[in-house]
Protein backbone atom coordinates (compact mmCIF):
# COMPACT_ATOMS: atom_id res chain seq x y z
CA UNK A 1 0.00 0.00 0.00
CA UNK A 2 1.25 3.45 -0.91
CA UNK A 3 0.07 6.48 1.03
CA UNK A 4 1.09 8.70 -1.91
CA UNK A 5 -1.02 6.63 -4.32
CA UNK A 6 -4.02 6.75 -1.98
CA UNK A 7 -3.71 10.53 -1.59
CA UNK A 8 -3.39 10.91 -5.36
CA UNK A 9 -6.54 8.80 -5.94
CA UNK A 10 -8.61 10.76 -3.43
CA UNK A 11 -7.45 14.04 -5.00
CA UNK A 12 -8.82 13.16 -8.46
CA UNK A 13 -11.75 15.52 -9.01
CA UNK A 14 -13.08 14.03 -12.27
CA UNK A 15 -14.21 10.71 -10.74
CA UNK A 16 -17.21 9.94 -8.54
CA UNK A 17 -19.01 7.04 -6.93
CA UNK A 18 -18.09 3.49 -7.85
CA UNK A 19 -15.56 4.69 -10.43
CA UNK A 20 -13.63 6.53 -7.72
CA UNK A 21 -13.93 3.52 -5.40
CA UNK A 22 -12.29 1.35 -8.08
CA UNK A 23 -9.49 3.92 -8.45
CA UNK A 24 -8.95 4.07 -4.67
CA UNK A 25 -8.91 0.25 -4.53
CA UNK A 26 -6.19 0.19 -7.21
CA UNK A 27 -4.24 2.84 -5.29
CA UNK A 28 -4.56 0.79 -2.12
CA UNK A 29 -2.96 -2.16 -3.91
CA UNK A 30 -0.27 -0.03 -5.62
CA UNK A 31 3.36 0.36 -4.64
CA UNK A 32 5.15 3.73 -4.36
CA UNK A 33 5.54 3.85 -8.15
CA UNK A 34 1.78 3.42 -8.68
CA UNK A 35 2.11 -0.15 -10.01
CA UNK A 36 -0.31 -2.94 -9.04
CA UNK A 37 -1.90 -6.07 -10.51
CA UNK A 38 -5.13 -6.95 -8.69
CA UNK A 39 -7.63 -9.15 -10.52
CA UNK A 40 -11.17 -8.06 -11.43
CA UNK A 41 -12.66 -10.41 -8.83
CA UNK A 42 -10.43 -8.95 -6.11
CA UNK A 43 -11.52 -5.40 -7.05
CA UNK A 44 -15.17 -6.53 -7.21
CA UNK A 45 -14.96 -8.10 -3.74
CA UNK A 46 -13.33 -5.01 -2.24
CA UNK A 47 -15.80 -2.56 -3.82
CA UNK A 48 -18.99 -4.62 -3.69
CA UNK A 49 -19.72 -4.20 -7.41
CA UNK A 50 -19.85 -6.87 -10.12
CA UNK A 51 -16.77 -7.86 -12.16
CA UNK A 52 -18.53 -6.55 -15.30
CA UNK A 53 -19.00 -3.14 -13.66
CA UNK A 54 -15.36 -3.20 -12.56
CA UNK A 55 -14.34 -3.69 -16.21
CA UNK A 56 -16.50 -0.75 -17.30
CA UNK A 57 -15.06 1.52 -14.61
CA UNK A 58 -11.49 0.46 -15.46
CA UNK A 59 -12.15 1.32 -19.12
CA UNK A 60 -13.49 4.76 -18.13
CA UNK A 61 -10.49 5.43 -15.88
CA UNK A 62 -8.13 4.40 -18.67
CA UNK A 63 -9.93 6.71 -21.13
CA UNK A 64 -9.53 9.60 -18.66
CA UNK A 65 -5.79 8.91 -18.41
CA UNK A 66 -5.97 7.94 -14.73
CA UNK A 67 -4.41 4.54 -15.31
CA UNK A 68 -2.49 2.57 -17.89
CA UNK A 69 -3.37 -1.10 -18.33
CA UNK A 70 -0.96 -3.77 -19.58
CA UNK A 71 -2.01 -7.36 -20.24
CA UNK A 72 0.10 -10.05 -18.56
CA UNK A 73 0.60 -13.63 -19.72
CA UNK A 74 2.05 -16.50 -17.71
CA UNK A 75 4.89 -18.69 -19.01
CA UNK A 76 2.39 -21.39 -20.01
CA UNK A 77 0.51 -18.86 -22.17
CA UNK A 78 -2.51 -18.44 -19.89
CA UNK A 79 -3.74 -15.00 -18.91
CA UNK A 80 -2.73 -13.39 -15.63
CA UNK A 81 -4.28 -10.33 -14.03
CA UNK A 82 -3.58 -7.05 -15.80
CA UNK A 83 -0.83 -4.75 -14.62
CA UNK A 84 -2.08 -1.24 -13.78
CA UNK A 85 0.09 1.87 -13.57
CA UNK A 86 -1.27 5.00 -11.90
CA UNK A 87 0.30 8.30 -13.10
CA UNK A 88 1.33 9.65 -9.68
CA UNK A 89 3.78 12.28 -10.94
CA UNK A 90 2.50 15.67 -12.10
CA UNK A 91 2.50 16.31 -15.84
CA UNK A 92 5.34 18.24 -17.41
CA UNK A 93 4.76 21.82 -18.43
CA UNK A 94 6.15 23.70 -21.41
CA UNK A 95 8.43 26.59 -20.47
CA UNK A 96 11.01 28.82 -22.09
CA UNK A 97 13.81 26.57 -23.25
CA UNK A 98 11.71 23.44 -23.72
CA UNK A 99 9.80 21.01 -21.56
CA UNK A 100 10.66 20.87 -17.87
CA UNK A 101 9.21 19.13 -14.87
CA UNK A 102 7.13 21.17 -12.48
CA UNK A 103 9.06 22.87 -9.67
CA UNK A 104 7.19 20.79 -7.10
CA UNK A 105 6.93 17.09 -7.88
CA UNK A 106 5.26 16.29 -4.55
CA UNK A 107 2.00 14.36 -4.84
CA UNK A 108 -1.10 15.89 -3.23
CA UNK A 109 -1.05 15.92 0.57
CA UNK A 110 2.69 15.18 0.66
CA UNK A 111 3.25 18.05 3.07
CA UNK A 112 1.16 16.61 5.92
CA UNK A 113 2.06 17.47 9.48
CA UNK A 114 2.72 14.72 11.95
CA UNK A 115 -0.48 13.33 13.32
CA UNK A 116 -2.22 13.88 9.98
CA UNK A 117 -4.92 16.17 11.38
CA UNK A 118 -3.83 19.41 9.71
CA UNK A 119 -2.24 19.89 6.31
CA UNK A 120 0.12 22.54 5.05
CA UNK A 121 -0.10 23.72 1.50
CA UNK A 122 2.95 22.91 -0.56
CA UNK A 123 4.57 25.21 -3.11
CA UNK A 124 2.51 26.18 -6.13
CA UNK A 125 3.11 23.89 -9.08
CA UNK A 126 4.49 26.33 -11.59
CA UNK A 127 7.17 25.85 -14.17
CA UNK A 128 10.70 26.85 -13.15
CA UNK A 129 10.74 29.45 -15.93
CA UNK A 130 7.52 31.01 -14.64
CA UNK A 131 8.91 31.07 -11.10
CA UNK A 132 11.98 32.98 -12.32
CA UNK A 133 9.79 35.47 -14.17
CA UNK A 134 7.74 36.11 -11.02
CA UNK A 135 10.92 36.61 -9.00
CA UNK A 136 12.10 39.30 -11.44
CA UNK A 137 8.80 41.20 -11.24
Amino acid sequence: MSVAAMAWAYAQQNTKGAEKFVLVTLADAADDDGVCWPGRRFIAERTGISPAQVSRHLAKLEAKGLLRREERVREDGSRASNLYVLPLTPPTQKCEGGVRKCASADPPYAKMRRGGAKMRRGPTRKCEGALRENAKA
